[in-house]
C-alpha cells in the first residue's frame, strides 16, 4: 500500500534542508538539490479521494403512539438518520469507526 504525502510540506523540508546541508557539501549538492526539488515539483499526483471518518451516534425520542422510545442512530459528519447501524454512512459515504460496528 503507498503512502500519501504532501508536496508542499516535502518541498518545505528539502528548503530547509537546503539552507543547511547542501552547501555545506561541495558544487555538485546545489546541482543536486534543484534535480530533486524540479523531480519532486513535477512528479505527476496520485488520485487519492480523501476519506470522511464518524461515528454512529445513538439517540432516542419518544414515539407519539406508543409509550416507549424509539432509538435512531445518527451520523457524526451529516447528521443523517437512520434505524440501524451499518459500517459506512449511506448518505454521506463516511467510514463508522465506532467499536461495536
Amino acid at each position: 500500500m503507498s503512502d500519501y504525502i504532501s508536496r508542499d510540506l516535502l518541498l518545505k523540508e528539502i528548503d530547509e534542508l537546503n539552507a543547511v546541508s547542501f552547501y555545506e557539501l561541495n558544487d555538485h549538492s546545489n546541482e543536486a538539490y534543484h534535480e530533486i526539488k524540479n523531480l519532486i515539483e513535477h512528479i505527476s499526483a496520485a488520485d487519492v479521494v480523501e476519506q470522511r471518518i464518524g461515528k454512529w451516534i445513538e439517540y432516542g425520542e419518544p414515539d407519539p403512539w406508543n409509550k416507549f422510545q424509539v432509538w435512531y442512530w445518527k451520523c457524526s459528519e451529516c447528521c443523517a438518520v437512520g434505524i440501524d447501524e451499518w459500517s459506512y454512512c449511506q448518505n454521506c459515504g463516511a467510514r463508522m469507526v465506532n467499536d461495536h460496528v
